[in-house]
Parts: structure tokens; C-alpha cells; sequence
């Protein structure tokens, strides 16, 4: 931090005009407190306070557990993508409608307060100096923030008005975007390769929980269909060889253009999967609408390489029924294994369910 920082971070919140509301209202079922309105010539922006619920005393056993455990598999892949789900698990707001008046997202940041954030610390001060204040009886008012987070969700949108609308007895809708929400279940599991026979050990009928939107358990049961091994090097040179695929991406690459494009990709590719190894690839399906990640023990444990490279993989059958009458879906280990390999030990490591696009009503 200097001088120079300082003054950009100040000049980030200079506004033409701030309005205080502090309403009290619900967001994706969540207690918010809306603190304020701010425009800068053609930008408005919105300052919210999102509560968190209070973490039950075995939640924070668990918490301490888990950071006794990260100690030892510090930076691991499973713990980058563990921290990973718990800080994504929210929306983006896609539009404010204000009295039927729309406007368009600009963007939005949205993450914990804390003393170490000066940008949000600032902002907040910013709210307070043009009169914003929390009731003495509320809930956020004297809150621990280290204790139970309060999040500041901070959206921009474009306002095509020369001055704020006015809020009162206003009805405000918001639009937000779809998103996912993960939820952790790290089950062991043997992928045994093949289609798979009668279930032994619960290996291919695999019962597991996940808690729901509003709290409450929900039971789900994936059945494992076929495990099979992808070579991503035969796929990616048959794909290049394609004359429909060729005349697609020659219609606006030159020959010399596509040739760099194929040889990038195949070195992007040797990255992750030197050639004559395979990918395996789950192909199951789940008693509940969510899509299901498997990732391998080792992988999971291993400290995460520096790579640009990824694929992604699509199946023929995405949309077709499995065994059980069922949507059969398939998921690819990143995890490159000799092509005679008969068994994979890995973890259903998680779950993900998409929130569709919403409208609720703020006031």
C-alpha cells in the first residue's frame, strides 16, 4: 500500500449523489440489509449486507478439524476446491427493476467483511459519513464479523438518468443470474472399468446426502452405469482430421492459422495427458438434478500443478436414459492411467446443482 493506492482507492467512491434506504428485506431466502443507492454520472450502485446464519457449535468443531487437517495437506487439490465451493456458493443480480424502470448489471463483487479490506471498510465508512446507521436493536449492529460473516454484496448498473429514482414506496424486483451451488460428499469409491455387473460394496449404487437450499437432508443415490478409459489423443487428432470440423474452421481461419491452432492444442494437451496414457470417464445416473464430480485419491491429495491447460468433454448420450430410466451423465477424470487399467481408486467428491434465473421482490 502507498500514497498512490490510497488516492485511487478514495477516487473510487466519490459520488455524484447517495441516497440512504435501510431496508431490511429477504434475498434468495437469506436476511440482507439494502444500505444505500449511489450514483456516479451514469452508474448506479447498490451497497448490501447479506447475514450469514450462525454456525452451530458442530460445524465449528468440524471447521477446527478441517483446519488441523489442511496443515498437513496444505494447498492440496481438495482443499483449494473445498474453499473454493464454500466462497461461490451465491448469485449475481442481473437486473434491478425499480418501478418498472430496468436496469442492466454492470457487474458486482460480493465476499466478508473484514478490518484487512480497506476498499470495503472505506466504502462503508463512505455510507455512514452521508448518515447511513443500523437500529440499536439490530442484528448487524453488533455482530463479530470473525464470529458469524456478514458478506457486502456491491452491484453496479447502468442508469441511463441524470439522478437517482426515488426509492419511496418504489417496488423493486431483482433478476438474478442462474448459479451453482456445490455441496461436499467425499465418498471413496473403486471405478472398476466396464460396464458394471451387480452392485458389490456399494460401488456402483452409491447413497449419499446433501443438505438442501432450505436446511433439510436429501437423500440421492447414483448409479455407476460404465466406467471407461478416453484417449483425449486419439479423440483430439480424429477431430482435427474431420473434413466437417476442418471446413467449419476453415470458413475463417487460413490453413497455416489452423495448423497453429491444432499444434497449440495438442501441446496444451500433452500437459495434462502425455500421449498413449487415458482419461477416465464415469457415465451414471442420479436420483436427484444435480451433476456429480469424481476425482481420483491422488489427485486429490496432490499439491496442484501450474497449468493452463484443460479440456472439456462432451457425450454423445448426454440427453439419452441410463439403466434406471434416468438422465445418463457423464464426467471425466483429469487423471491420466495406463490404457490396461482395471480399477481407479476415487472419491464422488461433490455434487453441484444449478439455481435457475429468478425474480424476487424486494419491496
Amino acid at each position: 500500500m502507498n500514497f498512490e493506492n490510497l488516492f485511487e482507492l478514495v477516487g473510487q467512491y466519490q459520488y455524484d449523489e447517495i441516497r440512504i434506504i435501510g431496508w431490511d428485506v429477504t434475498l434468495l431466502g437469506k436476511t440482507a440489509h439494502l444500505a444505500a443507492m449511489m450514483r456516479r454520472k451514469d452508474q448506479l450502485e447498490l451497497c448490501l449486507l447479506v447475514q450469514e446464519e450462525e454456525k452451530k457449535e458442530t460445524e465449528k468443531g468440524l471447521e477446527k478439524e478441517e483446519n488441523a487437517v489442511s496443515l498437513f495437506q496444505s494447498g492440496s487439490n481438495r482443499e483449494l476446491m473445498k474453499q473454493h465451493s464454500n466462497s461461490q456458493n451465491w448469485a449475481c443480480i442481473q437486473r434491478l427493476e425499480i418501478d418498472g424502470t430496468a436496469f442492466d448489471s454492470l457487474g458486482s463483487s460480493f465476499g466478508a467483511l473484514n478490518t484487512c479490506d480497506l476498499s470495503a471498510s472505506y466504502l462503508m465508512a463512505k455510507l455512514a459519513d452521508a448518515g447511513w446507521r443500523l437500529p440499536k436493536d439490530h442484528l448487524l449492529l453488533c455482530q463479530n464479523w470473525e464470529e458469524q460473516p456478514v458478506q457486502l454484496m456491491h452491484c453496479r448498473f447502468f442508469c441511463p438518468s441524470a439522478q437517482l429514482p426515488d426509492m419511496a414506496q418504489a417496488k423493486v424486483t431483482v433478476t438474478w443470474h442462474s448459479f451453482p451451488v456445490w455441496y461436499q460428499i467425499e465418498q471413496p469409491v473403486r471405478l472398476v472399468t466396464g460396464d458394471a455387473g451387480e452392485d458389490q460394496d456399494g460401488q456402483t449404487k452409491l447413497a449419499f446426502s446433501i443438505a438442501g437450499q432450505d436446511g433439510t437432508a436429501q437423500e440421492g443415490i447414483c448409479y455407476i452405469n460404465r466406467v471407461s478409459l478416453q484417449d483425449m489423443w486419439e479423440t483430439e487428432e480424429q477431430r482435427f482430421a474431420d473434413p466437417q470440423f476442418q471446413k467449419q474452421m476453415l470458413a475463417s481461419l487460413s490453413q497455416e492459422e489452423f495448423e497453429a491452432m491444432k499444434q497449440q492444442s495438442l501441446e496444451m494437451l500433452g500437459q495434462i495427458c502425455p500421449r498413449g496414457m487415458c482419461f477416465p470417464v464415469v457415465e451414471y445416473e442420479c436420483t436427484l438434478d444435480v451433476s456429480l464430480e469424481f476425482y481420483t485419491q491422488d489427485y486429490l491429495n496432490a499439491v496442484p500443478k501450474s497449468s493452463s491447460a484443460s479440456i472439456m468433454y462432451l457425450s454423445d448420450q448426454e440427453e439419452a436414459a441410463g439403466k434406471h430410466g434416468l438422465r445418463l451423465r457423464s464426467y471425466i477424470l483429469e487423471s491420466p492411467v495406463p490404457p490396461e487399467t482395471t480399477e481407479v481408486p476415487a472419491e464422488l467428491f461433490r455434487a453441484v446443482q444449478t439455481i435457475p434465473e429468478q425474480t424476487e421482490q424486494l419491496a
